[in-house]
Parts: structure tokens; C-alpha cells; sequence
């Protein structure tokens, strides 16, 4: 369902989670799974349906094929060449340039593993923060040393350090992420499975069709019509979620660089102390999702989710992820009750007109709600 009033956005709640996360799990997002299939192609022989992206959280959308098959992504010159490239933004009144942007051509167009990392400004800014972690440890070779597990014997110092950085980005997903997300009794489940030894690991692991196009696609009610944001309290102001999709290269507000005056400030979407009061909130993660994503524009759609040339573009994202998800054959609404009722016989089965009796008749009910 649409906000019935784009100007008026939830109140923000202090036990949800902070905004950063909604951004940090599309980054994961992007980390697992790429699908280069169009909508109006998608089928349900998923069998032949290609992930062009590993299962396994090891940064591939970041590193590409390291410094020799995507050398474009990397510093030049010897020991250089195991840093990455960081772009500088372009100074404005009060703000002087910086290494706060993504890399990119003399188009604009950012150079990254996964073109989808600079869909909107805040992706953008999370992955120039990998970026930049890359090269802190890489600046810093006393900490490749620190645990005789992070070099294996004849790595380089760019091996060494990707191994440390995929490890602290796989630890924050588990301990971090998916504890923040996640209900806290699953959370619990979770630790026992791992304490008693009962998960087992496999290189055959492959991300489900379900998970992909279907259950992750939750954080999609997680964004906001309106961020607080400012450049280390410089700047401050409120921007709207259509501003984060218009800096970006390909819709010119970051071409040919990012202005310094968009440059994020973290504490505002990460409760980083001592200042949590002014973070922003994730909204609730329930049947809502933000105005803007129901009114998306061509470029954007193009950004986030693939169409042929000449394909009418659908601009309501929620409508975008039912088809999709009816196209390569999820299962309806309809049909997990039918499995509800089948295992759990003691469930009551709703009839149509006892549906549309709640409060919901109006969503159920009117195409145009």
C-alpha cells in the first residue's frame, strides 16, 4: 500500500532500526544476487535463470575481479595497484573537494563492480566507505599481520587485505545486521543452531528464487519519503528520496563528480555515539512502503530494475515485484493459505467476503487504492 499523504511521513520510532540499515542491506543485496533478466522476460524456468553474483557475502559487486580483471577499479602503478580508485568531489560554497565519491568516467558514470551501487546517493556513499576501508587496511600492513589466519602463505598484501575486509563485512551481517532485522526469538534460534553445530556449510549453496525476488525485498517497506542529513552539521537539511535517485551519475546530479555539499554524514543513519539523537529512522517493516516509490521515473526504474528499449515501464515498485514474483512462478497468497490449511488442519480458511469485511476491504477491493 502508498503513504495516503506523500508530505506526511511516519513519526520515527526510537526502537526501530536506524536508516543506515535499510541502505546496508541493499549493499548485501547487491552482494548476493544479480538477475540481468527483463521483467517482461522473466519466466518461471528459473533453472535457466543465470545469478551473475556468489552466495557466499564476498564483496564481488566491490572488488570486481581484482586489480587483473578489472583493473579499472584500481589505483595504477606497483603497490598502488592493490588500492582502490576513490573520486574526489567537486568543491561548492563553504565545502572544499574531498575523496568522498565514487570513481567515475568524464560522463559521470561510476566505476564500480556492480553498476547498481550507485543507484541513489546513499548506496553510493556505503560503498565508497568499503572502498575506503580497502585502502585503510591496505595503508596499513602491521594489521595483515595482526591474526596469523588473515595472510595464507604467498598472498599479497591486496589478497591479505580483502580476506580482512570480506571477514569484518561477514561478521557485521551476522552479528549486526541480521541481529538488528531479524525477530529476537529467531535471532536465538540462530545462536543455538550455531552453538550446538547442526548448521552445515555447503560450496553448493545457491540463492533461492523465493529469497531473491521475493522474501529480501522486505527493506523496500523500510525506506523513507524524507532523510535528515548534512555534512559534519554543515549544510543541514531535509532531502527527499527522489533528490537520493538524482544524484547519481547516470541522472547527471553526480556527473561529472558528487558536490561536496552531498557528501553524507553517517552519524545521521548509524547510532554512532555519542550522537544517536539526530540518526534517522528505518520506517516499520509492514504492508506501507514510501510515496516515491510508487511514482518512479523512467531512468531510475532502468537503475534498479532492467527493461528492454521500447518496454512500458511500470512506475510502481510494489507492482514491478508482484509481477516479477508471478512471472517466474512464487507461489500466490492463495496458495500458501492452501499449504497453511494442508499441514496446520486446524486453521479456519477465510471466505472471500469474510476478507474484504476487515479493515482492509478498500485495499482488496479497489485496483486504484
Amino acid at each position: 500500500m502508498v503513504d495516503k499523504d506523500p508530505l506526511v511521513e511516519p513519526e520515527s520510532q526510537p526502537e526501530l532500526p536506524t536508516a543506515g540499515y535499510t541502505y546496508f542491506g541493499q549493499f548485501i543485496d547487491h552482494d548476493l544476487t544479480l538477475d540481468l533478466t527483463p521483467l517482461s522476460n522473466a519466466s518461471e524456468k528459473i533453472e535457466q535463470t543465470q545469478n551473475f553474483r556468489t552466495a557466499f557475502l564476498d564483496l564481488d559487486h566491490l572488488y570486481g575481479g581484482g586489480p587483473n580483471m578489472s583493473p579499472f577499479l584500481y589505483e595504477t602503478g606497483n603497490h598502488n595497484a592493490e588500492r582502490f580508485l576513490i573520486g574526489r568531489t567537486i568543491e561548492t560554497p563553504g565545502l572544499k573537494a574531498s575523496d568522498d565519491d565514487l570513481p567515475r568516467n568524464f560522463q559521470g558514470i561510476a566505476l564500480t563492480g556492480d553498476p547498481r551501487q550507485d543507484e541513489n546517493l546513499i548506496l553510493a556513499q556505503l560503498h565508497v566507505a568499503f572502498l575506503k576501508l580497502h585502502n585503510l587496511v591496505i595503508d596499513q600492513p602491521d594489521e595483515l599481520n595482526a591474526s596469523p589466519h588473515y595472510r595464507r602463505k604467498g598472498d599479497s598484501d591486496f589478497a591479505a587485505a580483502q580476506r580482512v575486509v570480506k571477514w569484518h563485512y561477514q561478521w557485521i551481517v551476522r552479528h549486526d545486521y541480521l541481529e538488528t532485522i531479524i525477530d529476537p526469538l529467531v535471532a536465538e534460534r540462530l545462536r543455538q543452531l550455531e552453538e550446538e553445530k547442526r548448521l552445515n556449510p555447503t560450496i553448493n549453496f545457491r540463492i533461492p528464487i523465493e529469497f531473491s525476488v521475493g522474501a529480501f525485498r522486505f527493506g523496500h517497506s523500510m525506506v523513507r519519503d524524507v532523510y535528515k542529513t548534512g555534512v559534519n552539521d554543515i549544510h543541514d537539511k531535509e532531502i527527499r528520496l527522489t533528490t537520493l535517485f538524482e544524484r547519481t551519475g547516470s541522472r547527471g546530479g553526480a556527473a561529472p563528480a558528487l558536490p561536496a555539499e552531498w557528501v553524507l554524514s553517517w552519524e545521521r543513519f548509524f547510532a554512532i555515539p555519542p550522537r544517536t539523537a539526530c540518526v534517522n529512522r528505518a520506517r516499520k517493516i509492514d504492508t506501507q512502503i514510501a510515496h516515491a516509490l510508487h511514482h518512479l521515473d523512467e531512468q531510475t526504474i532502468k537503475n534498479i530494475d532492467l527493461a528492454k528499449p521500447g518496454e512500458h515501464i511500470e512506475p510502481k515498485l510494489a507492482l514491478r515485484t508482484l509481477l516479477r514474483g508471478f512471472r517466474v512462478g512464487l507461489p500466490s497468497g492463495e496458495d500458501v493459505a492452501v499449504e497453511i490449511a494442508r499441514r496446520m488442519p486446524g486453521i479456519k480458511i477465510l471466505t472471500e467476503d469474510e476478507v474484504v469485511s476487515g479493515p482492509h476491504k478498500d485495499v482488496l477491493t479497489n485496483p486504484k487504492y
